[in-house]
């Protein structure tokens, strides 16, 4: 293998500097050619200097990574920083309309007093907040334990029915599926009825709630009344005492009898609101009294009694359809071997008829015979028919019954419940009868407060001068109106007595005479 020269080798177009290889010193001292050469050390100088590079950029990446990772730090801080300044402005904000409406009231001239015990109410009313939140949070924990409890204590029952399911044998199984199934239509029913109860109890609340805010109402109308009466004792004094012209005081009490009957109007509709409300309480205690759930429950009772007389009754009637059946069966039986021997008869006859004579000479009586045989085909065909239309019927039945027994199996403990329904529907009659009676002692009260208050104003004399003045112009306002009509009707006369004479003349023009 020849050796290379050195000027035959490839050189770099980098400099020796740049790579950090430089060329070997000669004998003299003095380095060689400025060239380098593309050998191993050649390249592995490159491979260093891309390291340190390399090592450069990940030395001042580091650097800016802890930069970044201080400047994120500090905006943490200035983020808590920045919430806890919010929060301070909120509050000082809270502070500050606080101290705006206490300036702005003490410039009305208002008392401290009065802004001291409004600052103690809310400290009472925050107070009684805060209890209420840890009672109704203490509640809630309480709520959670129980039913906690509750469910475990329903997985060690499951637990327990699977043990004892297992030991079942398959007739026990379907049973307990058949008790299961009933005890959840029982429960379902249960819950629907628990459900109407509330209803009625919401409903009853409500009307209780409604009779409250009337007699209030009335009472407040009352006390309205009773004002209105002072100052129409007072106005009646001023009227007496006053000079005015007659004009003027006939207005006035005109006007104040009307205002008095609109008032008296108002106050007669409110009491008949109130009674109508009475009427529609007591029809609705007295369909609670008679209502579907006792014409249910007394339903129920007799269908208890009748339930025995109805088994046997339906074991009677089985037993005759099930006679009936076989007696049919037994006929189908019959005919259908009476025809499969008439047909071998006619078949014979056939045979002979038409080795003899031919096959259209046959005689009436095998046609006879014939027809009868079809009838009786189609008799057994009916009775085939009216058989399986009796099964069927038997079959629906026996459905029925299965499910009526199904239904009524459990009857005591339909009776418990509806005796415990019963005896809750008693006890809020009782509670709607109390109510009815307080309300029509306070009508009663309210009719005899009215009935006073029509009293004095009739014994009034401004009231009897008022109603007389009432009179009065209700009869000028009739004669008015008549005097209305009447010239009305002058006027229409002489209206038509116009349109009659042009329409002559007119007629007059187009005749030409």
């Amino acid at each position: 293998m020849s050796i290379k020269s050195m000027s035959s080798r490839p050189l770099t177009s980098q400099s020796m500097v740049s790579t950090g290889l430089i060329a070997p010193k000669s004998a003299r001292g003095k380095t060689a050619l400025r060239r380098q050469i593309q050998d191993k050390s050649y390249f592995i100088g490159l491979i260093r200097m891309k390291i340190n590079e390399l090592n450069m950029e990940n030395h001042s990446l580091a650097k800016e990574c802890e930069i970044m990772a201080k400047e994120e730090a500090r905006i943490g801080v200035y983020r808590q920083k920045a919430e806890t300044l919010a929060r301070d402005l909120k509050n000082l904000t809270t502070d500050l309309l606080t101290y705006n409406e206490y300036v702005d009231r003490s410039r009305i001239d208002e008392q401290l007093s009065s802004i001291k015990e409004e600052t103690n109410e809310l400290k009472h009313e925050n107070e009684a907040i805060i209890v209420n939140l840890e009672n109704d949070y203490t509640k809630l924990r309480e709520l959670e334990s129980t039913w906690k409890a509750n469910d475990n204590k329903l997985n060690e029952y499951n637990k327990i029915i699977a043990s004892i399911k297992n030991r079942f044998n398959e007739a026990q199984i379907v049973e307990f599926n058949m008790a299961q199934t009933m005890n959840n239509d029982l429960s379902k029913d249960c819950h629907l009825l628990e459900q109407e109860i509330g209803l009625w109890r919401a409903r009853k609340n409500a009307l209780e709630e409604t009779i409250i805010k009337e007699g209030n109402l009335v009472k407040i109308e009352l006390i309205k009344a009773f004002t209105k009466l002072h100052s129409l004792e007072k106005q009646k004094n001023k009227l007496l005492n006053s000079n005015d012209s007659e004009e003027n005081e006939r207005k006035n009490l005109l006007a104040q009898v009307k205002r008095d009957n609109n008032y008296i109007d108002s106050v007669q509709t409110k009491i008949n609101a109130s009674k109508n409300n009475l009427a529609e309480v007591e029809s609705e205690i007295e369909f609670y009294q008679d209502g579907d759930k006792w014409s249910k429950f007394s339903d129920l009772k007799q269908q208890e009694g009748k339930f025995s007389e109805f088994m046997n009754e339906y074991h009677q009637e089985k037993q005759s359809l099930l006679n009936q059946t076989e007696t049919i069966n037994n006929e189908i039986t019959d005919t259908a071997n009476k025809l499969s021997r008439f047909l071998k008869y006619l078949n014979g006859i056939k045979q002979i008829r038409d080795d003899e004579i031919g096959v259209h000479d046959v005689p009436s009586k095998m046609i006879i015979q014939k027809r009868q045989l079809e009838l009786e085909i189609n008799r057994s065909m009916q009775l085939k028919e009216k058989s399986d239309a009796t099964q069927n019927l038997l079959t629906e039945k026996i459905a029925k019954l299965k499910e009526d027994t199904k239904m009524y199996s459990n009857i005591d403990q339909m009776k418990s419940k509806m005796e415990n329904k019963l005896i809750r529907l008693k006890q809020s009659i009782e509670e709607h009868k109390r109510l009815i009676a307080e309300l029509k002692s306070v009508n009663d009260n309210l009719n005899q407060q009215f009935s006073a208050v029509q009293t004095k104003l009739e014994k009034d004399e401004g009231y009897q001068k008022i109603l007389s003045l009432e009179e009065q112009l209700a009869s000028i306002l009739k004669i008015n109106v008549e005097l209305q009509e009447s010239d009305n009707s002058e006027m229409i006369n002489e209206i038509k007595a116009s349109v009659l004479d042009t329409v002559k003349k007119y007629n007059q023009s187009l005749i030409g005479f």
